[in-house]
């Protein structure tokens, strides 16, 4: 969200949110700069802490986010500088309330030290910051390409804004294009270390975090052995490369981070490789990847092929063994219960034989009895005969024709 340009007759607020004013001088520079804008036609309105107190050392952080929020919250303030740069400008973040800020959008331009806040008002509140030189410095008299740069942004709202003073000729460490989001600002004084780490690794916007420095003696490399600092590097969630001091130079950083640069060009390098490089990289992995695909499928290939010549085995031993008891045993049960079965109707067939054996009229001839006939039907009491009758009579080896000559009655 960016604010709306400067018009005559806007106030502007200036603020200390990082180092304050402790001498005569810089009040004097300061004041200089705000009778500049006055004469142009704007308002000035100062925060309560941007001098040094009775102690000589300042104020607290609390104070200074106070400061802020009063000129965000503040409807008639429509720009807010940076008197000052400094440091440890990161520890207004947790006294901020950037939904407040998000809400109350104005410019806001910050100098040095002063980068982490522009960052954090940038990713906490979505609020277009600019970095630029600080407000006692725009009509310090030493140059006055600060002030054009402030009325070019803030009032005039040109385009082009490209930085025309002569500088020194950049060293490209690796020729390319890269497509991204740019954070500008005092990146050598992006807060301290530890609160610099946290800051970055909140973001969840930052791939890769350097820390770096150029050499130097044992006594300038000591901040890079802290304990704290190396607590934070762990802790970082967003890989870290240690770049600290020349190619001999080890420190605690360098032990804790995720990759040790022996310098920070080389930090850098490693940062950003090269296309043919990653091309390269791609190009073995792709190779690996497949070697190791092929290995598995032989590797796989082979258990299988051992687990089904053990299952074989034991299908052969075991299984089908188990199997052929098992089968033997059912034979023999229905063997043996065939057996019985047969055994049974064999004996029942002997018992029905003697039943109807016992009921076969002719076996009576073997007990020397006889079976008499009248005309073709069996005689069995005297009342079916007469005297005179003819009778057949049947014995057990032949038959008898006769006649009735006399009818005796049995005695009852």
């Amino acid at each position: 969200m960016i604010a709306k340009i400067l018009k005559k007759g806007d106030t502007i607020g200036i603020i200390s949110p990082s180092s304050i004013l402790r001498d005569s001088e810089d009040i004097a520079v300061m004041n200089n700069s705000i009778k500049t804008f006055e004469e142009m036609g704007y308002l000035i309105e100062k925060g309560e802490y941007y001098l040094t107190d009775e102690t000589g050392y300042g104020t607290t952080a609390k104070h200074k986010a106070y400061d802020m929020m009063k000129m965000f919250l503040n409807p008639k303030i429509k720009a807010i500088f940076s008197i000052t740069g400094g440091d440890n400008c990161i520890s207004l973040d947790e006294y901020l309330d950037y939904d407040k800020i998000k809400n109350n959008p104005k410019i806001f331009c910050g100098f040095s030290d002063t980068t982490s806040l522009l960052n954090l008002l940038n990713s906490k509140a979505d609020l277009v910051t600019f970095m630029g030189p600080s407000f006692k410095s725009i009509s310090s008299g030493e140059t006055d390409y600060r002030l054009k740069s402030v009325i070019d942004r803030f009032i005039e709202n040109r385009d082009n804004l490209a930085y025309e003073e002569d500088i020194e000729e950049f060293e490209i460490i690796r020729q390319g294009k890269a497509i991204g989001k740019t954070i500008g600002g005092n990146l050598s004084l992006t807060t301290d270390l530890i609160s610099g780490i946290k800051y970055f690794d909140e973001q969840n916007k930052t791939d890769v975090i350097i820390i770096g420095r150029g050499g130097g003696s044992r006594e300038d490399l000591y901040v890079f052995n802290d304990e704290q600092l190396a607590r934070a590097i762990f802790k970082s969630k967003t890989p870290i490369i240690s770049a600290v001091g020349h190619e001999t130079d080890f420190t605690i950083c360098d032990f804790v981070s995720d990759e040790r640069a022996p310098t920070p060009s080389a930090a850098a390098e490693i940062a950003t490789p090269s296309l043919a490089d990653l091309l390269r990289e791609q190009d073995l992995m792709a190779k690996r990847m497949t070697n190791s695909i092929n290995n598995r499928i032989i590797l796989e290939k082979h258990r299988l092929r051992s687990s089904m010549d053990r299952f074989s085995q034991y299908a052969d031993r075991y299984m089908l063994g188990d199997r052929y008891i098992a089968l033997d045993m059912i034979l023999d049960k229905i063997d043996s219960s065939f057996t019985k079965y047969i055994q049974k109707k064999r004996e029942e067939m002997n018992l029905y034989g003697v039943k109807m054996s016992s009921l076969n009229p002719f076996s009576i001839f073997d007990r020397g009895y006889s079976i008499a006939e009248k005309e073709g039907r069996i005689v069995s009491t005297i009342r079916d005969i007469d005297q005179g009758d003819k009778l057949k009579i049947n014995l057990k080896d032949g038959k008898l024709d006769c006649q009735v000559v006399d009818i005796e009655a049995n005695d009852k």
